[in-house]
C-alpha cells in the first residue's frame, strides 16, 4: 500500500510515518520545505516538497497528482484544503459543514452551549485571553483591548489540567476513542504536551462524543478540555485533525494512522475499545525547551529519559539529530529576546481567572 502523509515538518507527522512504515506502508511524505523533520525518516519511502495548504486549490490539485492508494492529512490547513477539494484517492475527511463548525471556535462554542458542554466565559475585565477564530495554536494574554487582534475572540483564562480525548470517527460512530492528561507542556501557560500520559475518564469521554456525535464526525479529531481543580471541565476546542501527543495514543496501543487508512479505503477492522492507561510519553527537544524555561522540572525531565516512552527512537535517529541544534538554537534565541518563559505573555489574575 501507497499512503500519502502531509506535513512532514511536525512532529506529530513523524510517529505517523514511523507508524505506517513499520507496517509496511511505502510512505510519501510532503511538506513545504527539503528538510522537514519527518523527511529525516528511515520510514519515508518517498520525500516531497509541496505547495503550502493555504494556497488550497494548488495544494490540493498536488496532492490530487501523488500515485497512492490513500491520503492521510495531518495538519488542519491540510485537511481544510482537502475538505474544500476532495483528492481522488480515498482520504479519512469530515464533511465540509462539520469542518466548518469544528474549524470555527465561535461556532463550536455555540454548538457546545447547546449540547451543554461547559464553555470558558467570555472575558469582561483585561487581562484576558485572545484566540484566533480559525487553526490552533494561537493563543495570546493580553492586557489591553488595543493587543486584541482583530476578529480574535476573547475569553477568561481558564486554570486547570489539559485534558483530550481523541477519537476516529465513522460518520458520527466511535471507531476508536483515547485520552490523556498533559504532565508537562510547551509554552508553559499552555501549548503542545511535552510529556502526557494515557488515562480513562468517562466523564471526558462522554462529553467529547457529545460534540462529534452530533456533528457526525468522519475521520479523526480531538477535543481538548481543561480540567478545574474543582473537578469540571471546560471546552478549549474541537482541533479537527491529528493532534501533538499522536505517539503517545499510539503507544499505548491505539494505531490512529492505520486505523485512519483503513477507514478510508473501506477495510474491515474492529472498534477499538481499550487501551493501556497510565503510559508516560515524553517527547524530549519540546520537553527541554519546558525545562529550559521551568528549570524547577529538571528533574522530572531527566526521570522521564530513564522511566517513559519517548520519540528517541534507535532505530530511526536521524530526526532526532536534526532537532537537538534546532532546539538548541530555539533556547538561546529565546531566552535572548525574553521569549524563552512566556511567548505567549503572561496570564494574570482578573475577575474570572488566577494567575499561574
Amino acid at each position: 500500500m501507497r499512503v500519502v502523509v502531509t506535513d512532514a515538518d511536525y512532529k506529530l507527522t513523524l510517529g505517523a510515518i514511523r507508524s505506517l512504515g513499520r507496517r509496511g506502508v511505502e510512505v510519501v511524505a510532503l511538506a513545504g520545505r527539503p528538510r522537514a523533520l519527518g523527511f529525516a525518516s528511515r520510514y519515508a519511502a518517498e520525500r516531497v516538497v509541496a505547495p503550502p495548504p493555504d494556497d488550497e486549490e494548488r495544494f490540493a490539485a498536488f496532492v490530487a497528482e501523488q500515485r497512492a492508494d490513500a491520503v492521510l492529512p495531518i495538519g488542519q490547513a491540510s485537511v481544510r484544503a482537502l475538505v474544500h477539494h476532495p483528492p481522488p484517492q480515498p482520504a479519512p475527511l469530515p464533511d465540509r459543514e462539520a469542518f466548518a463548525v469544528a474549524d470555527s471556535k465561535a461556532r463550536t462554542l455555540e454548538l457546545a452551549r447547546e449540547l451543554g458542554v461547559p464553555t470558558p466565559r467570555p472575558a469582561d475585565a483585561f487581562p484576558a485571553v485572545a484566540k484566533s477564530s480559525t487553526g490552533s495554536g494561537d493563543v495570546r494574554y493580553v492586557a489591553s483591548a488595543d493587543e486584541v487582534p482583530e476578529g480574535w475572540l476573547l475569553q477568561e483564562y481558564v486554570e486547570g489540567e489539559g485534558r483530550g480525548l481523541f477519537a476516529l470517527m465513522d460518520r458520527g460512530e466511535p471507531r476508536a476513542v483515547f485520552m490523556h492528561r498533559r504532565l508537562r507542556e510547551y509554552p508553559i501557560t499552555g501549548g503542545a504536551s511535552t510529556a502526557a500520559e494515557s488515562i480513562d475518564d468517562p466523564v471526558l469521554r462522554e462529553l467529547g462524543l457529545r460534540l462529534l456525535q452530533a456533528l457526525r464526525w468522519h475521520g479523526v479529531a480531538m477535543v481538548e478540555f481543561k480540567r478545574r481543580p474543582d473537578g469540571s471541565y471546560v471546552l478549549m476546542e474541537i482541533n479537527p485533525k491529528f493532534w501533538g501527543s499522536l505517539d503517545l495514543a499510539i503507544a499505548a496501543g491505539v494505531d490512529f494512522p492505520w486505523l485512519a487508512v483503513q477507514l478510508a479505503t473501506g477495510q474491515p477492522f474492529e472498534p477499538v475499545r481499550s487501551y493501556a492507561v497510565g503510559v508516560r510519553f515524553q517527547w524530549v527537544f519540546p520537553d527541554l525547551l519546558h525545562a529550559a524555561a521551568r528549570p524547577r522540572d529538571l528533574p522530572q525531565f531527566a526521570l522521564d529519559l530513564v522511566r517513559a516512552q519517548h520519540d528517541l527512537d534507535r532505530s530511526d535517529l536521524r530526526p532526532s539529530a536534526r532537532e537537538a541544534p534546532a532546539t538548541a538554537r530555539a533556547i538561546v534565541t529565546r531566552a535572548l529576546n525574553g521569549s524563552l518563559r512566556h511567548p505567549h505573555g503572561v496570564p494574570q489574575r482578573t475577575r474570572t481567572g488566577p494567575r499561574t
